[in-house]
């Protein structure tokens, strides 16, 4: 394998077994990404985007309709009744579009979350008084001071 052409040869099938398995990896990550709540939404549509651009490296085109879509099912199941809305709106949306009300409703969930945690408190309270087993007078929650 000293000439060129041999040499020519074995990297083009180098490449090639390395180009099919990496169409294959990018093809399973596409089908297996998911949106989750503990990250921003925007980062990780952000992400997918970036796999998504490496089908065009490899000569896969995918339908702008379709992208906004796979976004819109790819969403955490927590937005379940938002991606409903989304879905059954007769308008088509585009990637611009999308990331804009995902960015709005993002921002609108965190600033519930914040205001609802804020003005919500909790006051756990605990009587320190003796526990009378064997006294069947006394109510659950009363403390009896007769004795």
């Amino acid at each position: 394998m000293t000439s060129a052409m041999g040499i020519w040869t074995s990297l083009e099938e180098k490449y090639f077994a390395e180009k099919e398995g990496e169409d294959k990896f990018i093809t399973f990550k596409f089908f297996k990404f998911l949106i989750e709540d503990n990250m921003s939404i925007l980062d990780q549509v952000h992400e997918f985007l970036i796999l998504v651009s490496k089908f065009k490296n490899l000569n896969i085109k995918i339908p702008k309709k379709l992208l906004v879509r796979a976004i819109i099912t790819k969403l955490p199941s927590s937005w379940h009744n938002y991606k409903k809305k989304l879905m059954h709106t007769l308008k088509d949306f585009s990637l611009g579009q999308i990331q804009k009300h995902l960015r709005i409703k993002d921002e609108t969930r965190i600033r519930e979350k914040n205001l609802n945690g804020a003005s919500s408190s909790n006051v756990n309270y605990v009587d320190s008084g003796k526990n009378n087993k064997g006294n069947d007078n006394k109510r659950k929650g009363t403390w009896n001071s007769f004795k």
